[in-house]
């Protein structure tokens, strides 16, 4: 069976990232910002995602709004604005940018997840499975479902890898799967096809193409370990170019190629990456929670 939108209904360009002022001291943010330090993670790459997404909608307003310098320089004076009005701007949040067809730009600010700069920027994609010791578990070559590990960088407490599951029905690819917008229908019913009731979960799902290939998660891009190196899904196979994936390829993190979801073994280690909570460790499981 296959999942597909039937017409294009009203939407707004969508980019969800991260307001951090631990970013201030990271020389990779900086670098991807191009200029001065900034807590807002890989601004200047959102702002590009939400130009062209614009563009291929043809809305000359909205193309407008974020052209060149400019852009630039409006997305992060409204997205200083939201974090201005939260009780504790010292704290990380989420922020959702929409940017709609007449330009208006607009950003919702939520709380987030404490994260490292690790998290955000790895110097590598390690593989848990075999390497010893890993900086999840301490030097044990797996965690199992109830494990818990304390992580001193963030004061936070590790839950181990994300439960990562596929879809069971092909999505066709669509300007709304390659470009990230607020209709996200698709989306939606691959979760709750997976069982994945809450954002708040640590869980993923995995959508298919007609082709049987990866496109990408409902929230995120995916990383398999496939020919001793680490392969995203190409563009082309119907997922979107996220930030942190742009990045990762960009640094020589991982490369890019089709992944059969034939292909993907039960229990084998995979990675997840978005705006808002950087590079995520996974786990396949061919049993969904409506298993």
């Amino acid at each position: 069976m296959t999942a597909s939108h039937q017409s294009d209904p009203p939407f707004s360009l969508l980019s969800s990232l991260r307001y951090d002022p631990l970013l201030l001291i990271s020389p990779e943010n900086t670098s991807i910002y191009r200029t001065t330090p900034t807590p807002f993670y890989m601004l200047q790459y959102h702002k590009d995602r939400l130009f062209a997404a614009a563009q291929h909608f043809r809305w000359d307003r909205a193309i407008s709004a974020l052209k060149g310098v400019q852009g630039l320089k409006k997305l992060q004076e409204t997205s200083s604005t939201a974090i201005s009005e939260q009780s504790n701007p010292n704290a990380p949040f989420k922020l959702r940018v929409l940017l709609s067809r007449t330009g208006i730009l607009t950003v919702e600010a939520t709380p987030a997840t404490p994260l490292s700069l690790e998290d955000l920027f790895p110097k590598e994609l390690k593989h848990h499975d075999t390497f010893t010791p890993s900086s999840k578990t301490g030097g044990a070559l797996l965690l199992g479902p109830s494990d818990r590990t304390f992580n001193a960088s963030t004061n936070t407490i590790d839950t181990g890898p994300w439960r990562v599951y596929l879809d069971s029905m092909r999505t066709t690819p669509s300007p709304f799967t390659k470009y990230k917008t607020t209709f996200r229908d698709v989306y939606t019913e691959a979760r709750t096809r997976a069982g994945i009731a809450s954002y708040q979960e640590p869980a993923e799902v995995l959508l298919i193409n007609p082709r049987g290939e990866i496109m990408e998660g409902s929230i995120t891009n995916v990383y398999f370990y496939r020919r001793d190196r680490w392969v995203t899904p190409r563009v082309e196979c119907g997922g979107h170019d996220g930030t942190a994936r742009k990045w990762l390829i960009s640094m020589c993190r991982c490369s890019e190629g089709d992944i059969k979801a034939d292909d993907v073994v039960d229990g084998e280690e995979c990675y997840l990456s978005n705006g808002v909570r950087g590079v995520i460790w996974g786990r396949i499981s061919k049993r969904t929670n409506n298993a």
